[in-house]
């Protein structure tokens, strides 16, 4: 109960400052496979509550990814080199690059990288990064039950 009420207060202070909003109960996850192609699972529902992430004025960001961890907070990284920013897709499928985020949980040569589409307000990409431009991973959260990702396959790390 003390965990809930922190988390609540940790959201309503932190997030006094946003100025945008996902709340999706649908995933997607781009599995891999035996032969290093990730392919996509089926969308269903969260079965621990709806991920959300807020945009700060900031530009970090607050990602909450169920209702039983506390959110965090993900810094956008913006020191990044002409060549580097090649790396990465600038729009895929009508979704636009939003940032490049760092997790301070996660070692610092890994990013998220976040996709949004203004049409599908409650849809979001999230790609893992090692390294700019080497996929680990990526999860598509949305309010509806249909991934458009899902021809989409990723190489990953071997």
């Amino acid at each position: 109960m003390i965990r809930y009420i922190l988390t609540i207060f940790f959201t309503f202070v932190i997030c006094k400052g946003t100025y945008g909003q996902v709340s999706a109960p649908y995933l997607s996850m781009s599995l891999e496979a035996s032969d290093k192609r990730a392919k996509w699972q089926p969308m269903h529902k969260m079965p621990a509550g709806d991920f959300t992430l807020e945009w700060l004025k900031s530009g970090d960001i607050i990602v909450s990814y169920n209702r039983n961890e506390p959110p965090m907070k993900y810094l956008k990284e913006t020191n990044f080199s002409a060549k580097d920013l090649k790396k990465v897709d600038k729009n895929i499928l009508g979704f636009s690059l939003k940032g490049i985020y760092l997790d301070p949980e996660q070692p610092p040569e890994f990013y998220y990288v976040i996709y949004f589409n203004p049409k599908m307000k409650n849809s979001i990409l999230l790609e893992l990064h090692a390294l700019l431009g080497h996929v680990v991973s990526a999860t598509y959260y949305s309010d509806k039950k249909i991934n458009p990702f899902q021809n989409r396959i990723y190489s990953t790390l071997k």
